[in-house]
């Protein structure tokens, strides 16, 4: 809608501009030419209204520098109607109007409808700043470092300990026995304690207060299995000798067969409230002697 690069506007468009500005003040264009016209502003030195400058909406278009369909130009002297001008021209209707509505981009699957979609997105456009401000606020301060450290520390410990009481179920689950061997309640309780130390007692008073007999007993738990006498008698004379020879190394070890154990009245209790009766010390034979000799 051009002609000679310039605008080409329709004689009815004009007419509306004229008579909308019939009454405004327009004045000669800085060239000095009368067949150019512009706006009046405070620097312009002459300014007449626009009925007395242009006769019609076509003069007011042509001085303002715009073509119009249909009105003689230079080199033409006669002129045209609008409707014999093919040229097409504008008439101050936007040109969606004239050429229809421009083709919608086609909705993809699972959109949010048009009410929907600027929430959402200037939400997202929110968070995008506002983590960003974070973001640059917290990086050059140290205690966030810090922060974020032992924020990683005790998580890790957390996990170490899940991780732990998960493989301790789980070993548990396939072993009941280690589980009751394990339970704290069952193992290191103050009456199995108790019951221990009373059972131990009654054992030493059965075997006359002598305790290597019990210990000597034990001398086998300490043979290698090979040299332990087999079941039926099948005892071969290496493995009965070295049997005596680990039980006699292992009463040289404990003490004298003569040896007892006697209360001791005179030393300062080892318990916690001072009233235990286990205490005891080993006195050899000559010990005993000289004691009793001296009362």
């Amino acid at each position: 809608m051009t002609r000679k690069n310039t605008p080409l506007l329709c004689r009815s468009f004009c007419e509306q501009w004229y008579k909308a500005c019939e009454n405004d003040y327009f004045a000669p264009a800085p060239s000095g030419s009368p067949l150019a016209l512009t706006f009046c502003s405070p620097d312009s030195v002459i300014c007449s209204p626009l009925r007395d400058v242009a006769a019609d909406g076509a003069a007011l278009c042509t001085k303002l520098g715009f073509e119009v369909a249909g009105f003689p130009t230079e080199g033409d002297g006669e002129e045209r109607d609008e409707e014999e001008d093919a040229t097409q021209c504008y008439d101050g209707v936007p040109a969606a109007a004239l050429l229809g509505p421009g083709p919608k981009p086609a909705r993809s699957e699972g959109a949010y409808g048009s009410g929907g979609r600027p929430t959402w997105r200037e939400f997202l456009r929110w968070l995008e700043l506002r983590l960003a401000r974070c973001v640059e606020t917290l990086l050059p301060r140290p205690e966030f470092w810090l922060f974020l450290f032992l924020c990683f520390y005790f998580l890790g410990k957390v996990l170490a300990a899940l991780r732990s009481l998960v493989d301790r179920a789980a070993f548990a689950g396939r072993n009941p026995q280690w589980r009751s061997q394990a339970s704290p309640a069952s193992a290191w309780t103050p009456d199995r304690e108790g019951e221990r130390d009373e059972a131990r007692d009654e054992a030493r008073d059965e075997s006359g207060g002598v305790g290597w007999p019990r210990r000597l007993s034990g001398a086998k738990e300490t043979v290698p299995t090979l040299f332990l006498p087999r079941e039926g008698g099948n005892q071969t004379e290496a493995s009965r000798r070295a049997c005596e020879a680990a039980e006699a190394r292992r009463a040289h070890q404990i003490g004298a067969p003569g040896a007892c154990r006697v209360r001791s009245g005179f030393r300062k209790p080892s318990s916690l409230f001072g009233t235990s009766d286990d205490e005891e010390e080993v006195m050899s034979p000559e010990a005993v002697r000289e004691m009793v000799g001296g009362r």
